[in-house]
This record gives structure tokens, C-alpha cells and sequence, in this order.
């Protein structure tokens, strides 16, 4: 009994006194393979005081009728402590070495039931938020709470297994340098069913009490601002960024979401609770300033890359070069850096092979990968899709996928390295048809068509574009150079009215923005929305001669509008809802200065230099200083004399009340320069 006893408190022990030193985690499952589940519990625990963990943990499950706890053990330990820094988990204590712990269960099985409404949870809850500067009384009166949930898809039992929840890509960051540098990486999951994930900043949870509540932040740190330098989660593509600043240093807690949805049902929520330690002990370079980041730019354009977009139709290849550059040194010793070099992306479904694509879809790269080089070097990634991509993993029947992958850059910067994300998101859609007046028109690969009257090939239409003149559903039949066998969706066309309805009004909108498009005056009216790849389909209750639109939920779609009038109905062509996408805020700086060893700018006194805010933000402009808006200052050019931090807000002409920050403080000194100072 006292032996039990004592195993129980080392155990306890192991788990508690490392509470504090608990960076971060994750809950996700996996099919087996016979139908059950495996549920996988990650935990991030720095080494300051120890570098162990439980042999086993439990998960509380809430919602499900018979299962309250699933058992997980430790099936293995990582450490992820930034290379080359000369301490590691098995050496001195330091916080700045971290071990990654993973448990995972038995197969586990659900039962022969869906999930409610508001889904399964799955959670752990550990001690304390400790030393937080963003968390209330420093997040000491807050527990930690990983969670996640299973929501329900149309209805389907838990039992077989049916979907495994996205997982991470990359490797979690938690050393940053609060230097001018801004810091960017990549939260991207990979789901091996193909479904689609948004991300997007959530509040912290409090774990004490379930249902868990949301923490108290302190001063102007918030649920959607968790941390200093306006941190942005970009909700497509999980590119995650902020820009530290010294002197802010500390402890910095957030938490973000990523949402599994399949076929626009949301059926998994993933929940990370994450911790930055924003320090200044980096150092600096041999040679003096900060460290920064490996630059990539795009060898086919020469122009710096920061994602890459493509949209293709199966058979097509990608094709992308990406020089990578990494000039600093590091300080001691005095030696170049060393850029590793890995890559992620959707394995189980598209595949990822060092060289060579042997059986399609799969993506490969010049370099054997993982790989590290120093100074500079060239990767070529290639993509070539087969014929049957679309009817691979989840399958909506929308003609439409996209996919994503991630190369990941890390030089060995000690203890924060400088990390480089590049997303490379592909969309691959079937060919389609587009009606302009009375004409058809085939938008695709180029190859072999033939257009159908419902199931009837009609005599001699193989060209691009074909004029109707009976009603009915068309569609195109294309054998394509790669020589896939592709269909587009059919268009239904009514010839036989003696009136063409069309669709005016809102075609672009404006981000947030909302708008109308309507038609002409006739008896009744039915709207359709299509997306880029996929069939119309009638929007519910949308029986009147306008439509409300909003960026949100509408721009990228088109839209027709099937009008009846003295019994006849006529199909309008379609149109393109848009929306802008402006790129962030930038200045540009001129007239007579220089720049400092940390990028502040050295105006002498007596000189001018200028800030120009660049297109398009040119509307609704105010100029900052520290803080507070400079009377008089809202054109695009600020004639600047006197030292201060300086920024800016300010719109496009083209959406005026879509005003946006710099996002960043421009430092200006004032200093006296003598006689011989260049100038």
C-alpha cells in the first residue's frame, strides 16, 4: 500500500511541478483501420525542472452516453529544443529546451451512435497558467484545458470509424526574439480524408469548471489580440504572424482553432492552447543586429515569394523553384548558419516523394528531405495531378478540391530561430461552362471536345464556344492533351422565351461589405449560386427580384436568375460576385536619413525625410505619433523633422470604410550631425 502510495505521488509529482512549465498540447484521433479510433494526446513541457512525464494520462470525454474517460500512454518522447544552442533536455535545466511527450489510447469504439449537435468533447486539464503577462493575476487562478470536439455528418454512427481529425503540419514554435523581425509561421494541419480546414484565434479557456469559461486578459490584450504586435491568423491557409517588439518580453498565452468541414458540414474542432516566450537574450549577429529569417524568392519570376497559388484541372502539373538566401552568421562561434529544409502536406491522399512522381497524384522535390545547407540553395517542387484527383479522399461532387502543402525553412539561430513558411495552395476543379448572351462557352484544358443536349452529342460542336437552339441541359465531353476524360457540370439552357433576363448591381464588394443584384421587372423569380467548379444550385426563399449579397458568403460565387413570365421561363447568364483583396499597408521612406543597426530611422537635424503610404490606401488616412493622431496629417505623404514613432491608417478609395493599420511602428531620430558627417 505505501509503495502504491509513493508511485502515485512521483507521479503526481512529475505532472505538477511541471505545471507551470506546460507550453502547449493537442487531442486528435485517428481510423484504425477495423473501425475504431485512436486518440493521441500531445504535450509540450519545457526542461527547466524536469524532463519527464507519466507513463499515463487520462482524457475526460463530455457528451458521449456510456464513455466518461479514455486511458492514453506515452508511446514517446521528443525533444524539440532549437538546434545548435548548446543545452538540451538531457543537460542544465533552461527553459529553453522543450520535450514534445505523446500518449495514444487503445483502439477505441465509439458505439453505434452519432454525436449530438454540439459533439463529443474530449479534454485534459492540467494546473496553472503560471508567469503569464497577457492572463489575469498572471494566469495563476486559470487552468490549462486541451480540448476537442466531434461533431456529427448527416446523421452517419460513430461506428466504423469515418473520419480522422486534422493533425499539425510543423513542429509548434515558442521561442520568439522580441526584436524588429517580424515573426511568421505556419499553424497548417494535414487531414488524410482531403476535408477542408479554416483557422481563426480563440479566447482561452478556463479548464477549472466544465463547460469551460473564458479567461480575463489584462490591459489591451484580448481573446482577438492575445498578444503584442497585432498578431494575424490568416483563416485559409494557417500562416500565423506578429511583430515583437523590445522591450516587450515575457510569457504570452493564446489559444487557435482549426475546424474540419466536410462538404460545408463542420464535423471536427481542434483546439490549441499555445504559449510564446518573447525574449531579449537572443543576442546578435556577428557583424551586430538581429537575426532574421531566410528570404525565398521565386526563381521563375525573381520577384519574393510568400505563398504560392495555382488553380488547375486534373492531369496539370505545378511547378514552383525557390531560391533560398541566409546571409547572417551566427556570433559565436563565428560560422554560417545552417537553413534546415522539410516539407508538409495532405501525405496519405496526394502524396510526397523526395524525386519523381511514379504513381500521380504526388508532389516531389529536387531535395531529399529533411536536408540543410548554408548560404543558399534551389528546391524544385513539382505536383502532377492524375485524372481521377477529384474522386480521391472525401468526395462532395462539387468538381472542386483544394490542397495544400507547406515548405519549411529554420535556420539555427539560437534560442529562436528564424523561420520561413511557403504555402503552396492548388486548386483543382473540373472543366466548366460559362454563358455570355445567347453562347456557350467551354472554359478547360485544351483537347478533344464535344458537346451534349442532355445525353445526345451534338453534330459538329466541337469548338470552345457553341450557340444553342433547342432548350435543354448542356455539357462538354473533353479527352485533354494529359488525356483524361473529363465532364463539365450541365447548364441548363431555355431558348424558347422572347424576353433575356439579366442580373446588374453589386459585382464587386468591398471586405465586410454587403450589396444587391437584381433583374429585370417579371412575374416571378427564382435565384441560383454556383461555385467555381460545382452546378447551380436555387438559393432557399430567394423568390424575389433582388438579392442580398455579402463578402462573406457570396463573393467568389456566381449567380443566375431563372425569371417566368406569361408562363414562359428564361435562365439569365451568370455573374460573377467578386470581392477586393487589397495587400496589407506599406511605406515607403525618402528624403535625407539613414538607417540605424536595430532599422530605426537617423534624420539629422535640420533635414526632412518623408512617409508615403503606398496604393491603394489613399483614402480616409491619419498619421500617428506615438500613439496619437498628428492634426492635419491625412494625406498619403508625411513630411517628417522631428523624432517620434510614427504610423498610419487608412483605406482604398475603392472600399473607404475599409480602413486598415501599418501594423508596425516607424522609430525616427533626430540626432546633430557635425561637420564631415555624410549626409
Amino acid at each position: 500500500m505505501k509503495k502504491a502510495l509513493i508511485i502515485a505521488l512521483l507521479s503526481c509529482f512529475s505532472f505538477c511541478a511541471q505545471a507551470v512549465h506546460i507550453l502547449g498540447g493537442t487531442i486528435t484521433w485517428s481510423c484504425d483501420g477495423n473501425g475504431s479510433y485512436i486518440f493521441q494526446y500531445k504535450v509540450y513541457i519545457d526542461c527547466f525542472q524536469l524532463n519527464f512525464a507519466p507513463l499515463t494520462e487520462m482524457i475526460d470525454v463530455q457528451g458521449h452516453p456510456s464513455l466518461t474517460t479514455i486511458p492514453v500512454s506515452l508511446i514517446d518522447t521528443n525533444e524539440i529544443t532549437p538546434i545548435s544552442c548548446g543545452f538540451t533536455c538531457s543537460g542544465p535545466a533552461s527553459t529553453n529546451s522543450v520535450n514534445e511527450y505523446v500518449y495514444e489510447s487503445a483502439p477505441i469504439n465509439l458505439g453505434s451512435i452519432a454525436p449530438p449537435f454540439s459533439g463529443w468533447t474530449f479534454y485534459k486539464v492540467n494546473c496553472c497558467w503560471g508567469l503569464s503577462s497577457n492572463l489575469f493575476a498572471n494566469g495563476s487562478n486559470y487552468s490549462q484545458v486541451v480540448h476537442s470536439v466531434m461533431f456529427p455528418y448527416t446523421n452517419q454512427t460513430a461506428s466504423p470509424c469515418n473520419n480522422s481529425s486534422p493533425v499539425p503540419a510543423e513542429k509548434p514554435v515558442f521561442n520568439v526574439c522580441a526584436s524588429t523581425e517580424k515573426v511568421e509561421h505556419s499553424f497548417m494541419h494535414e487531414d488524410v480524408d482531403g476535408d477542408s480546414l479554416t483557422y481563426s484565434i480563440q479566447s482561452i479557456l478556463d479548464g477549472s469548471n466544465p463547460p469551460f469559461n473564458n479567461v480575463n486578459y489584462i490591459g489591451a490584450y484580448s481573446a482577438s489580440n492575445p498578444l503584442p504586435g497585432s498578431p494575424v491568423l490568416n483563416g485559409a491557409t494557417g500562416m500565423f504572424g506578429f511583430q515583437p517588439a523590445n522591450p516587450t518580453v515575457g510569457i504570452f498565452n493564446m489559444s487557435y482553432r482549426v475546424d474540419e468541414y466536410r462538404c460545408g458540414v463542420k464535423i471536427a474542432s481542434i483546439y490549441h492552447p499555445h504559449t510564446y516566450r518573447l525574449v531579449n537574450t537572443c543576442g546578435t549577429l556577428f557583424g551586430g543586429g538581429s537575426n532574421t529569417a531566410p528570404d525565398l524568392t521565386n526563381v521563375l519570376t525573381g520577384g519574393v515569394i510568400n505563398i504560392l497559388t495555382d488553380t488547375i484541372f486534373p492531369g496539370d502539373s505545378v511547378v514552383l523553384s525557390v531560391k533560398i538566401n541566409e546571409v547572417d552568421f551566427n556570433p559565436s562561434p563565428i560560422s554560417p548558419q545552417t537553413v534546415s529544409a522539410s516539407a508538409s502536406g495532405d501525405y496519405s491522399i496526394y502524396g510526397v516523394r523526395d524525386s519523381g512522381c511514379i504513381n500521380p497524384p504526388c508532389a516531389w522535390f529536387s531535395r531529399s528531405l529533411p536536408y540543410t545547407f548554408q548560404a543558399f540553395d534551389i528546391i524544385k517542387f513539382n505536383w502532377k495531378t492524375d485524372c481521377n484527383v477529384l474522386t480521391q479522399g472525401t468526395n462532395c461532387g462539387n468538381g472542386f478540391r483544394r490542397i495544400q502543402y507547406n515548405l519549411h525553412f529554420s535556420d539555427n539561430f539560437c534560442p529562436a530561430p528564424g523561420i520561413a513558411d511557403l504555402p503552396i495552395v492548388v486548386v483543382v476543379r473540373m472543366p466548366y461552362i460559362t454563358v455570355n448572351a445567347d453562347t456557350l462557352f467551354y472554359n478547360g484544358p485544351a483537347g478533344n471536345l464535344q458537346w451534349y443536349n442532355d445525353t445526345v452529342p451534338i453534330v459538329g460542336a466541337t469548338n470552345n464556344s457553341y450557340l444553342p437552339v433547342l432548350s435543354g441541359s448542356y455539357s462538354v465531353h473533353v479527352v485533354s492533351g494529359n488525356g483524361c476524360n473529363l465532364q463539365t457540370a450541365s447548364q441548363f439552357i431555355n431558348v424558347t422565351c422572347n424576353f433575356n433576363p439579366t442580373v446588374t448591381g453589386t459585382l464587386m464588394l468591398c471586405p465586410n461589405d454587403t450589396g444587391s443584384i437584381t433583374t429585370q421587372v417579371y412575374d416571378t423569380y427564382q435565384w441560383y449560386k454556383r461555385p467555381i467548379g460545382g452546378s447551380a444550385q436555387a438559393i432557399s426563399g430567394a423568390t424575389s427580384q433582388s438579392l442580398s449579397i455579402n463578402y462573406f458568403d457570396d463573393a467568389g460565387y456566381y449567380f443566375s436568375v431563372e425569371a417566368t413570365d406569361s408562363g414562359c421561363t428564361e435562365m439569365s447568364p451568370e455573374v460573377l460576385v467578386d470581392g477586393w483583396v487589397f495587400l496589407l499597408p506599406a511605406v515607403s521612406s525618402t528624403g535625407d536619413f539613414t538607417i540605424g543597426t536595430n532599422g530605426e530611422t537617423i534624420v539629422c537635424d535640420g533635414d526632412t525625410m518623408y512617409f508615403t503610404l503606398l496604393p491603394p490606401y489613399d483614402t480616409n488616412i491619419t498619421w500617428y505619433e506615438s500613439g496619437n493622431p498628428i492634426p492635419g496629417a491625412t494625406s498619403t505623404v508625411l513630411t517628417v523633422t522631428d523624432a517620434g514613432f510614427y504610423t498610419v491608417q487608412g483605406a482604398p478609395s475603392t472600399c473607404p470604410n475599409y480602413i486598415q493599420n501599418l501594423g508596425l511602428t516607424l522609430e525616427v531620430q533626430v540626432i546633430t550631425c557635425g561637420v564631415g558627417v555624410d549626409e
